[in-house]
């Protein structure tokens, strides 16, 4: 009569514990939180003159080129914008809202930090927290 009462009851055990075990990994994963989506977020100063400076933020859910970041920016702000593709040598930005490469001498260059990075934009691709200036001025170089 001691076996067949402990039969059951060990196969009581064995089932209770494995769906305690069973439950217990479901509830380990909550299906009620977002999953992680990082961003990417530039900073951007556009310097059409000395007297006209616009600063800009613009986010991304994966990493762009400048030229991708700088074109999204135009046409969200309704700027003309228009550029020239020179292969592997680059795109080279040619108008960014009312100004144009060679009006008074002055040409769309671009600056990170105080640097001016010698590559096109579209090959540029900023770390995200990256503060870039677009300035419209005379050549340096």
């Amino acid at each position: 009569m001691k076996k067949t009462f402990i039969w059951p009851l060990a196969i009581f055990i064995i089932l209770a514990a494995s769906s305690f075990f069973f439950l217990k990994q479901t509830n380990n994963t909550p299906a009620d939180l977002p999953a992680y989506s990082p961003s990417y977020d530039w900073h951007l100063s556009f310097e059409f003159s000395p007297e006209e400076i616009i600063e800009t933020d613009f986010s991304n859910p994966s990493p762009l080129s400048l030229f991708q970041i700088t074109q999204d920016i135009a046409h969200r702000d309704n700027w003309e914008f228009d550029y020239q593709d020179y292969g592997e040598m680059g795109i080279l930005i040619n108008q960014i809202k009312d100004k144009n490469n060679g009006q008074d001498g002055q040409y769309w260059q671009y600056f990170v930090g105080d640097i001016q990075p010698q590559i096109s934009a579209d090959k540029y691709f900023p770390d995200d927290n990256t503060q870039i200036i677009w300035k419209f001025q005379t050549s340096d170089q």
